[in-house]
């Protein structure tokens, strides 16, 4: 009986440390099924997430593309801007000659008529000078 209940007794504390492995394994495993459903939430989240980054990028990418657009079309009207300053200025420098030679021109008339008149009252005071004696003798030989 003896070596009955002693085996009995190994077997009581075999199923024992069975129980005790099969208890733990339990509890491993409410651990990784608690630690696989958090990486399941990490991941969605990760996911959204992503996708939250991706449309911001997407939004970034539209905008800048927009913008660079815009900066394209702001250079070409600068540029035919600059264009069209350029030929006011070439414009402006050939009035600028023009006005310079019709000023020139006009300085030389108004000398010219300077002269005549300088002439003209020359001749009109020599004129009158003689008008002025032929009357005094037209008087006195009367």
């Amino acid at each position: 009986l003896n070596e009955t209940e002693e085996g009995s007794k190994l077997r009581i504390e075999k199923l024992l440390s069975c129980l005790d492995q099969a208890s733990n394994m339990y509890d491993r495993l409410e651990e990784t099924q608690s630690v696989v459903k958090e990486l399941r939430n990490l991941r969605r989240t990760s996911t959204d997430e992503t996708n939250r980054l991706q449309v911001e990028w997407d939004v970034c990418k539209a905008e800048k593309d927009g913008i660079a657009h815009e900066l394209e079309q702001t250079r070409e009207k600068l540029t035919l801007f600059k264009q069209e300053l350029d030929k006011m200025e070439e414009q402006m420098v050939a009035t600028k000659a023009q006005s310079h030679d019709l000023t020139a021109q006009i300085l030389r008339q108004c000398h010219s008529m300077e002269t005549i008149v300088d002439q003209l009252d020359h001749d009109l005071s020599h004129t009158t000078d003689k008008c002025k004696s032929g009357r005094v003798e037209n008087a006195a030989s009367k």
